[in-house]
């Protein structure tokens, strides 16, 4: 009798044991579960959705015996699988993002009439050296302010409202945008004609040293044909929000008879991911036309090509004055 009771409770023991383990069946189960609840998550590859499904699978039958998993009520599975889902992400790398199934519409930028072409910034800037015709200035300047009335202009005003103000506006709106771009390039609208000094000594050798400009860089000509610019505090370019390395730029130089200086700039600008830096080399060619010179002063105007570069929020370089370093 009592080995009988003995058997009866060993076979009682090994039933609920067995029906205790994880099977095949189960497993499977509990992975399909898994991915069911990794469908609302459509940016994930089925190859991610398995990796995820796995560890959540050997996650879920560790942590819990099969009859501790089967006796929790919903609420509590749905949860159990939500936090591990959670975790093996996070241990994995990949980032759950659940996708707007109705996404608000994105406004449409339509490109029309109203936009500045080359043909109405050539008619500003006829426009603005008729209204100058009458001052005692210096046509290079004349040409700078015109330059400059342009990107004012283009920049705070759209087509149409130009279009559409009446003489007596249009009339103050140029007196008014001359006058500040005059004071902006430090131009004297009321003295007198102003005589521009063409050194004739402007020359290969006159240049040789290095020259502090306005415009926030100095500039080191050499007499092997090279030069190094060097912006005087950290630059970040324009539209692309990258950094010039060193703040710093190199490349060759020359000047011909006529004073017309020809850099062909070299420089390097970074850019700045969360786990490395990438660099990308850049090379343009520019010129620019002499305006004047004394011993120790220049003042060249940009003509043609590109050049190194537009600070965030800055103005086209127009022209460039320098004094005399070393």
């Amino acid at each position: 009798m009592r080995m009988f009771a003995f058997l009866f409770i060993a076979l009682s023991m090994s039933n609920s044991y067995a029906q205790n383990i994880w099977t095949k069946s189960d497993r499977n189960n509990l992975y399909e579960d898994v991915l069911a609840d990794l469908g609302q998550y459509k940016v994930l590859t089925n190859e991610q959705k398995e990796s995820i499904g796995l560890c959540c699978l050997e996650s879920i039958t560790s942590k819990y015996s099969k009859e501790t998993y089967l006796s929790k009520i919903e609420i509590e599975v749905k949860r159990i699988k939500s936090s591990t889902i959670d975790q093996c992400s996070k241990n994995i790398g990949i980032e759950l993002k659940v996708l707007d199934e109705n996404p608000e519409p994105q406004e449409t930028i339509t490109l029309n009439s109203n936009e500045w072409t080359k043909e109405d910034k050539s008619n500003l800037v006829k426009h603005s050296m008729t209204q100058m015709e009458n001052l005692k200035i210096s046509e290079a300047d004349k040409e700078t302010i015109a330059l400059c009335y342009v990107d004012q202009t283009c920049s705070n005003k759209t087509k149409d409202e130009y279009n559409n103000m009446i003489k007596l506006e249009l009339d103050r709106y140029s007196k008014s945008t001359i006058e500040k771009c005059a004071s902006k390039n430090n131009i004297d609208l009321n003295g007198a004609p102003q005589v521009e000094q063409k050194n004739t000594s402007f020359n290969k050798s006159y240049l040789i040293g290095t020259w502090n400009t306005d415009q926030g860089f100095s500039i080191t000509f050499n007499e092997d044909g090279t030069f190094i610019k060097i912006f005087k505090s950290d630059f970040f370019v324009a539209s692309r929000y990258t950094k010039i390395e060193n703040s710093k730029v190199t490349g060759d130089w020359f000047i011909d008879e006529s004073g017309n200086i020809t850099l062909n700039e070299n420089w390097i600008e970074l850019e700045y991911k969360l786990t490395k830096t990438k660099r990308y080399s850049f090379s343009e060619t520019s010129s620019y036309n002499l305006v004047s010179n004394t011993e120790d002063y220049f003042k060249i105007r940009f003509s043609s090509g590109s050049y190194c570069c537009q600070k965030s929020g800055g103005t086209p370089l127009q022209t460039i004055q320098a004094n005399r370093s070393k």
